[in-house]
């Protein structure tokens, strides 16, 4: 897994981990919030302090090549288990309808997703004429009340998702979710969807706490599964996803058909699927 961050630089706004209370038999254990800070390379040099969406370059470890099968697997929720631009889209332009502007077509609002409500929200304003203090808060309330009544109308699960989920859990691999999405519905859509009883850990985004790509959402993810970053896979769809895994030094498998904003041209085929029917995830 050989990865280059020469070709993506960029600052991003930053979610966080919110373990699922009564679901999870961790919840009750406290997590872990992962500062970057410079490190030393195993030679006791500092490491060069590059920066990518805020946050250090990280080296990539030797467990890389030595890891057969992950002992933990996360996952993003949006593009990635599940389908749900289409009630995002219908979400959004409710509610520019409201505010009397023109409505956007799918493919713009799947190129807003993946930084959070708030961002996608701020996007669609932007895109239609612009926002101020005021008006974000306006939107973001009449987007909310509208995702809320119609939240899996049309979301479901990508084809196959089910099936690979079941064989991770019957091979006994700790599974969580780690998304942008807010707690509330990013767990109420899994309720609904049935994607529930998989999970140990449902984490979602926080006000007031670091979102993706930090990676002290990951990192506190992959604490309450007891686990470690060397022997967790993250799977994404995103450069959010990929540099959240690359902030936190975890492995990262990339779905191709979810919502990938942007190209990874350095991130090797080998991990890439387009499929969760032949995900080629290995499970020892």
């Amino acid at each position: 897994m050989g990865f280059s961050f020469s070709n993506l630089k960029k600052t991003m706004a930053a979610s966080t981990c919110s373990i699922n209370p009564g679901k999870s038999p961790l919840s009750g254990r406290s997590s872990r919030r992962a500062a970057c800070t410079d490190q030393k390379d195993e030679q006791g040099g500092a490491r060069t302090a590059h920066r990518y969406f805020g946050f250090e370059e990280p080296q990539m470890p030797r467990y890389v090549a030595r890891m057969t099968y992950p002992k933990a697997i996360i996952f993003d929720l949006d593009g990635t288990l599940i389908h749900s631009a289409p009630d995002l889209h219908a979400a959004a332009n409710a509610t520019l309808t409201s505010l009397g502007r023109e409505a956007l077509d799918l493919p713009t609002v799947i190129s807003f997703i993946g930084n959070g409500v708030e961002k996608l929200v701020e996007r669609s304003l932007d895109a239609t004429g612009g926002y101020d203090a005021a008006q974000r808060q306006t939107a973001l309330g009449l987007f909310m009340d509208s995702y809320n009544q119609d939240m899996t109308t049309l979301t479901r699960p990508y084809p196959g998702v089910m099936a690979a989920l079941a064989a991770f859990q019957d091979a006994g691999v700790p599974l969580g979710i780690c998304t942008n999405k807010p707690t509330g519905p990013a767990r109420e859509i899994c309720e609904r969807l049935d994607l529930t009883p998989y999970f140990q850990v449902i984490a979602g985004a926080e006000d007031g706490q670091a979102k993706k790509p930090d990676p002290a959402p990951l990192l506190a993810c992959i604490d309450d599964l007891r686990a470690k970053p060397s022997e967790t896979l993250y799977v994404g769809d995103s450069t959010i996803d990929y540099f959240t895994a690359r902030n936190a030094d975890v492995p990262f498998r990339l779905y191709t058909n979810g919502y990938l904003n942007a190209p990874l041209p350095d991130l090797p085929e080998a991990s890439r699927f387009d499929d969760w029917t032949a995900h080629g995830i290995p499970t020892g």
